[in-house]
């Protein structure tokens, strides 16, 4: 018995159309690979058709490589984006997209247009970076809340890194205290307080922030463009919410933090507290690291009330160099008073070196990005170890 040979079935159209991507692919030519399988899909028959939906998944992996080939970002999630509407299923082309949204909301300067592109990278993939970065924005655009909520699911999906696990307490503590804060807005600040009893201090310290954002800027020409967020505590919540030290009456973390009770009872220690705050909030605003003893000695420098630094260090002494260039709220308590009178000193040798015209440039090289330490040498034709050094041979 003679068997006739069955002759292999031509192959389909959709089927030629994959072997010449697949082969343009190989050629390193994704542009033309798309196309050619696009005419493939385009001619099938049945758009649900099991064949059709394993060519969409291939044409979801030619965009995909064709993604991380692409550096402008837009182009990337564009494909990222289709590709997905072809594989919907596929959580490579989730993760992908939701690390280019990422990045694209790194770019950008405006916070305000971050959080979408934060939240939906967090929809897409719930990805730890991502996560980070949104819950530090909430709260400081002060949604303390849904903050502390990212946080704990950041640190729940990175339970190896401590330091997510501090940002998660340090955050919950921050919205235990503040989720019922109200707000008020001046042109450039808005504060935040618990009740109607500290409605009339707040707005007097936002008076008090605006005329700094004016006599300040016009010192050493520096205006922050962003609104910046004032936060006035009373009874313990100080302490609850920043972990500051004993002596501290106010910090500035990203907002400005002010312990109420002591405050409210003397008008001047309150507009010194929060201009001395505000400087800081001021000097974060460059694009270079300022050193702490410039920080708190320019701080001090624009107190209405301060006291000659010469006068608080016959009393405290000079501080070692090396404490100057820690945060002072990391000091011991006992040196604290010798670092900030020190700081102070060594700001007004400076300013007695080359007046207001020796801080405004200083100030502007470090807009331009200048090194601190070479931005002084530039300004005040002198270094801060020989500025130091005059301070303690007063």
């Amino acid at each position: 018995m003679v068997q006739r040979q069955v002759e292999p079935a031509a192959p389909s159209p959709l089927q030629q159309a994959r072997a010449r991507a697949f082969a343009l692919v190989e050629q390193r030519d994704l542009d033309a690979a798309l196309a050619v399988l696009d005419s493939g899909i385009a001619d099938a028959d049945a758009a649900h058709d099991p064949a059709v939906v394993a060519v969409r998944c291939e044409r979801a992996a030619v965009l995909s490589r064709r993604a991380a080939a692409t550096v402008e970002l837009r182009g990337r999630e564009r494909d990222l984006r289709a590709a997905l509407a072809d594989c919907p299923g596929e959580q490579a082309l989730k993760q992908g997209l939701a690390d280019t949204l990422l990045r694209r909301a790194r770019a950008l300067d405006d916070e305000a247009a971050r959080v979408p592109l934060l939240r939906e990278s967090v929809a897409t993939f719930e990805g730890v970076a991502a996560l980070v970065d949104l819950a530090l924005l909430l709260e400081k655009q002060n949604e303390p809340g849904e903050a502390a909520t990212m946080a704990d699911r950041a640190a729940t999906l990175a339970t190896d890194q401590p330091g997510l696990s501090a940002l998660r307490e340090r955050l919950q503590k921050v919205a235990s205290v503040e989720s019922s804060f109200k707000s008020a807005r001046h042109s450039h600040f808005v504060a935040r307080f618990e009740g109607y009893g500290e409605e009339r201090l707040a707005w007097g310290a936002l008076d008090t922030l605006e005329q700094a954002w004016f006599s300040v800027g016009k010192a050493i020409d520096l205006y922050p463009r962003d609104p910046i967020t004032v936060v006035i505590y009373t009874g313990e919540q100080y302490r609850t919410a920043t972990a500051a030290p004993d002596w501290s009456t106010g910090l500035f973390d990203g907002k400005i933090r002010i312990r109420e009770g002591l405050l409210a009872a003397d008008k001047g220690t309150l507009d010194d507290t929060l201009v001395h705050e505000y400087v800081h909030a001021a000097l974060h605003t460059l694009p270079v690291t300022v050193p702490s003893w410039f920080h708190e000695g320019l701080a001090q420098h624009f107190e209405a009330r301060r006291t000659a630094p010469s006068r608080v260090l016959d009393q405290t002494g000079v501080a070692p160099r090396e404490h100057l260039d820690v945060p002072f709220t990391r000091l011991p308590a006992p040196v604290v008073g010798a670092a900030y009178a020190t700081a102070h000193a060594i700001v007004e040798r400076m300013v007695e070196r080359r007046g207001a015209w020796g801080l405004n440039q200083l100030i502007g090289e470090l807009k331009g990005g200048r090194d601190f330490d070479e931005a002084v040498r530039r300004s005040f034709a002198v270094d801060v170890d020989a500025l130091y050094r005059d301070v303690a041979a007063r």
